[in-house]
């Protein structure tokens, strides 16, 4: 897709899984290096734990596909399409060198600010974004995502800004700078500004329980666990499942979703001794016989081991002088039926000659990177809208495809009414909305009339419901010459399991992401709060979809794009699928703990369940933590003479006085500490829309920013409908006197 392109990559571990994606799409990336390598290459895990400049795993995965660059950087800026970089580059100088050159500084804080500058190792990212203040055993510290997920995270969002400024600079001939902040990214997550901000409390660690659904949480079985998924529209089939059921959850009472959440201790006890007869796997398989969301908490073997993955090719073979045969995680999308192919790391210094970059052929004036696209979204809950919102946000013309016969997004009914709920507000602005009933067969031909004159169809149903009403890929496409159609479903559109039902959190245990994501020893996971996994496609999706557009661009080819949002949460665990596959054992969960590091940890300060976050990545640091606390270089247990310290002082204060000598260090933010956080605020990153029931609503803003592009300000999400004529009378071209039979007989609806 982004074949002629070339970038050079100048980041640390904090960037590189940005050039990763721009490689794997079709992109010549340079990872710049000094004569002695990379400091990644120094990091952990290594292969059978030896240190060495082609073993270390974590590496092997950041840079796979990329040739290692090692040269004069400034000279190579001025020919080349896109720089990655961490705020060490003169970005103004390299622009002047270079007009139609794309610059992305991904940096912990970004760029402006009272915090830009700031030391942001992974885990004060995490601790900054609010991450982890939702993430863990609720009677122990925040625990912090493996893998480093605060920067894989910034990286497919700053992947998504460089392709976004390519496209326009396609266009106009003009590169640009994206600035991305790491926290910025983290931030964008399970609405945390705006619950705080509207309701006044943050979202807190529950343990693996489900804020809304019960049961809702990880259940032990015989072999390990499942995370067990019963909303309302599931609880009779579960029951029915359930034979030896107690009697009293037949009442109408128990059928209340929200009876069952504020009474889940007593459910829960019962269903555990139901789930605890099963094996794992055994049990999910029941449960999704009789349509129930349930997937077994995998180890990364286990995932690989799985049919369902092995039949898709999520993984695949890769070859390396030092690392031996392997297999790696695969992009998580098959583009046109194919997959892309795993690649080894390059060692250092190998590459194919001199940069060259491909020449930006427009001349246009267009303002933001996707404007005169438009998007049919057929999408509900979070990854989808989210997606589609992005879209939005960066210059298309997104219309979501509802309908009061079947078919309403789920998030319409957090709210007093259907147009008055704050979730679905936070996930759809900036779209418009038409009701066509999809289940009418003249529903389904304004919908193909809809598809022959846009550019992108998303969706992200079950894979078999689209195809039910003749709509698959193929007929799909013939809709429209050079049409991007992306499926986002949750385990892909292929496979033993591709009509499983799956929401977040099931995803994250099938993935390996939750087995991971907890403090050591734990006898059973727990995991996020969170829905990561969706969050993640959200932004993975554009980004695709993007670079699609590109292609499309230059060749006028369009695309068949089949996502699975489990694949891309295991994908983001790309160091410790390597350190299972090439070591043969799976990693055990770490937690906060970092033992090639002198100080790495999540400290409890003053106050009911504050916390700061602190690493020292080297003697250095410790020293000056030492100097700043007085402790004793020397002493044996660090993080209790750590812990002693942070006690006395309040969160912010502690961060505030280590930052200032130059030890990271990150408070763990709640939402109300995004909402009230200085740095953001200057930023402009918490925005205001103001609906006509809730008022002012602020929430998280968009996690790019452009020098020269111009993204649509947010306005407010659509009501139910509230487009119907203007898009089929404006757009589509039929009479008011066609939209008022459709009205009557329920096709448009």
């Amino acid at each position: 897709m982004l074949e002629g392109y070339t970038a050079l990559d100048l980041t640390g571990a904090a960037g590189q899984l940005a050039g990763k994606l721009l490689a794997e799409l079709g992109m010549r990336v340079l990872k710049a290096e000094p004569p002695e390598g990379d400091a990644v290459r120094r990091l952990g895990p290594f292969k059978d734990g030896v240190p060495h400049p082609d073993g270390s795993l974590r590496f092997a995965f950041l840079n796979g596909g990329k040739e290692s660059f090692v040269g004069d950087v400034v000279e190579a800026a001025t020919r080349v399409d896109v720089v990655l970089e961490s705020g060490s580059v003169d970005v103004a100088g390299l622009r002047a060198a270079n007009p139609g050159l794309v610059v992305c500084s991904i940096t912990g804080f970004g760029l402006t600010g009272p915090r830009a500058g700031w030391l942001a190792p992974d885990i004060v990212v995490q601790a900054m974004g609010g991450l982890m203040y939702i993430s863990g055993e609720p009677s122990l510290a925040p625990v912090q995502a493996p893998d480093a997920q605060g920067f894989g995270f910034g990286s497919v969002a700053a992947a998504l800004g460089v392709v976004a400024a390519l496209r326009r600079r396609e266009l106009t001939g003009h590169g640009d700078h994206v600035d991305v902040s790491l926290q910025e990214a983290l931030a964008t997550q399970e609405h945390l500004i705006r619950e705080f901000a509207q309701g006044g409390a943050s979202i807190r660690r529950d343990g693996s329980q489900h804020k809304h659904v019960a049961p809702g949480r990880i259940f032990p079985c015989r072999d390990g666990h499942v995370f067990l998924f019963i909303s309302s529209i599931h609880w009779k089939r579960f029951l029915e499942l359930w034979s030896e059921h107690p009697a009293e959850f037949e009442s109408d009472e128990w059928a209340s979703a929200g009876y069952r959440r504020e009474n889940h201790a007593v459910v829960d006890e019962a269903v555990e001794q139901f789930t605890r007869r099963f094996r794992k796997l055994e049990f999910s398989e029941l449960m999704q016989e009789g349509g129930i969301p349930c997937l077994p908490v995998y180890a990364p073997s286990e995932f690989m081991a799985d049919p369902h993955v092995a039949l898709r090719g999520s993984f695949g073979p890769v070859e390396h002088s030092h690392l031996g045969s392997y297999v790696a995680p695969r992009l998580p999308v098959t583009i046109d039926g194919e997959r892309v192919p795993a690649a080894a790391p390059p060692r250092l210094g190998a590459n194919r000659g001199e940069p060259a970059r491909h020449r930006p052929v427009g001349g246009g004036s267009v303002a933001m990177p996707l404007e005169g696209v438009r998007v049919v979204s057929l999408t509900t809950g979070i990854a989808g809208p989210n997606a589609a919102r992005l879209m939005a946000n960066l210059g298309a013309d997104v219309i979501k495809v509802e309908s009061r016969a079947g078919g309403i997004d789920t998030f319409r009914f957090f709210g007093s009414d259907l147009d008055s709920s704050p979730r679905f507000l936070e996930t759809n602005l900036d779209v418009r909305s038409v009701t066509l009933n999809l289940k009418h067969p003249e529903g389904v031909g304004l919908l193909r009339e809809l598809v022959a004159g846009s550019d992108v169809v998303l969706e992200n149903f079950r894979p078999d419901v689209l195809p039910r009403l003749g709509l698959d890929d193929e007929s799909l496409a013939a809709l429209r010459p050079g049409l991007i159609v992306a499926r986002m479903p949750g385990l892909g559109s292929s496979g033993p399991r591709a009509l499983y039902g799956t929401w977040g959190p099931t995803l994250a245990a099938f993935s390996g992401l939750t087995y991971l994501w907890n403090h050591p020893g734990q006898a059973e996971p727990v995991g996020s709060q969170g829905v990561y996994p969706d969050y993640l496609a959200a932004v993975l999706v554009p980004l695709v979809v993007t670079a699609a557009l590109l292609r499309r661009d230059r060749s006028g080819g369009g695309a068949l794009l089949d996502f699975a949002q489990v694949e891309a949460a295991a994908y983001m665990l790309g160091t410790s699928y390597l350190e299972t596959a090439i070591n043969g054992a799976d990693p055990l969960p770490a937690g906060n703990a970092d033992p090639a590091l002198p100080l790495h940890g999540c400290f409890a300060c003053r106050g009911e369940d504050r916390w700061c976050a602190i690493a020292c990545e080297d003697e250095a640091q410790w020293l000056r933590l030492c100097g700043l606390a007085g402790i004793a270089p020397e002493t044996e247990d660090r993080d209790s003479a750590v812990s002693a310290w942070a006690g006395t002082l309040d969160a912010h204060e502690a961060m505030n006085r280590l930052q200032a000598v130059g030890v990271p260090a990150g408070v763990v933010q709640s939402g109300e500490d995004l909402a009230a956080d200085p740095h953001l605020e200057a930023r402009g990153f918490v925005q205001s829309v103001t609906h006509p029931t809730l008022g002012e609503v602020r929430m998280a803003g968009l996690p790019l920013r452009f020098a020269d592009a111009r993204t649509r300000p947010y306005g407010g999400a659509p009501a139910l409908g509230e487009h119907n004529e203007e898009i089929v009378c404006g757009l589509l071209g039929h009479s008011l006197d066609e939209l008022a039979a459709w009205q009557a007989a329920g096709v448009v609806h």
